[in-house]
C-alpha cells in the first residue's frame, strides 16, 4: 500500500510473487508428499479434498484483506467514502490477479465483495476444536507481542467485536465483562475521533508511521517474521 507498489517491479508486486511462489511450493508438497495428512492414497478421497490452496480459499483469504478490513474500520467507528471503499477493493483485486485468482472470481465492487464473502462463509463456516485452538494461539501471540508484561483482555474483546458474537462463540473467544466492554468502547471512540481529525487536517502520516512501526515490532516479537529471507528469482517478477 505504498505509491508505485503495484507497478512493474514494485515492492507490492515482489511481495505478492513471493507469496505465490510459496503457495506453489506448499501445494506441491501437500499433493506429492505421502507423509502429508491431506494427501490420502485413495484417489476418490483425494479428489474430495480438492486442490490445496484452491481458488475459493484464495479469494476468501483475499477478502479478509479487503472487504473484512473495510468492515473492521466501520465497526471501529471509522467511516470510509464510497470511492475509498471501491478503490480499496480494486487495489486488492490487482493483488489477487497477481496471485493467480481467476478474474471472474474477483468482486467488481464492495457490494459484490460482501455477497461473495457471505456466500463462501455460509459454505465453509463451522465450529471445530482446531479452530478454537488456533484462535487461542493467535490471541495469545498478539497479547504476548503487545507492549507491557501483562495480558490485556481487551485483545479478545476487540476480536469478538470485529468478528461478531456468532463467530466468536464458534471460535471460543470469551465474552468481555461489563468493565472490559466499557473500556473497549471508550478506546474505540477515542481512536475514531483521532483518526477523523487526522484525516480532516491531512495529518494522518504520523498515525500511519506509528501503525507500521507497531506492526513491525509485533512481527519481530512474534518470532522475527518481519525479516524472514525468501528471495524470488528474477524470472518470476
Amino acid at each position: 500500500m505504498v505509491p508505485g507498489g503495484l507497478q512493474p517491479g514494485g515492492r507490492g508486486v515482489r511481495a505478492t510473487m513471493k507469496v505465490r511462489v510459496m503457495h506453489a511450493i506448499v501445494r506441491h508438497m501437500i499433493m506429492n508428499d505421502p507423509r502429508a495428512v491431506a494427501n490420502p492414497s485413495d484417489a476418490a478421497l483425494k479428489a474430495a479434498f480438492g486442490l490445496p490452496i484452491n481458488q475459493e480459499d484464495m479469494v476468501y483469504t483475499l477478502l479478509t484483506f479487503s472487504y473484512v478490513v473495510i468492515e473492521g474500520f466501520r465497526i471501529m467507528g471509522y467511516r470510509m467514502t464510497d470511492r475509498q471503499r471501491e478503490g480499496y477493493i480494486h487495489c486488492w483485486n490487482v493483488v489477487g490477479s497477481l496471485m493467480g485468482i481467476r478474474e471472474e472470481l474477483l468482486p467488481a465492487s464492495f457490494a459484490e465483495a460482501r455477497q461473495l464473502f457471505d456466500a463462501i462463509q455460509r459454505r465453509q463456516h463451522g465450529q471445530s476444536e482446531a479452530g478454537k485452538k488456533l484462535t487461542a494461539a493467535l490471541l495469545a501471540a498478539v497479547q504476548d507481542a503487545m507492549p507491557g508484561d501483562h495480558h490485556d483482555p481487551l485483545i479478545a474483546a476487540l476480536a469478538r467485536k470485529l468478528v461478531g458474537d456468532e463467530t466468536a462463540d464458534a471460535l471460543g473467544i470469551q465474552r468481555p465483562t461489563l468493565i472490559q466492554q466499557i473500556r473497549l468502547d471508550a478506546l474505540l471512540d477515542a481512536w475514531a475521533l483521532s483518526a477523523r481529525l487526522a484525516t480532516e487536517l491531512h495529518a494522518d502520516q504520523p498515525i500511519r508511521i506509528a501503525s507500521e512501526e507497531l506492526h513491525h515490532a509485533i512481527m519481530v516479537k512474534m518470532g522475527g517474521m518481519a525479516g524472514a529471507p525468501f528471495e524470488v528469482p528474477e524470472e518470476f517478477v
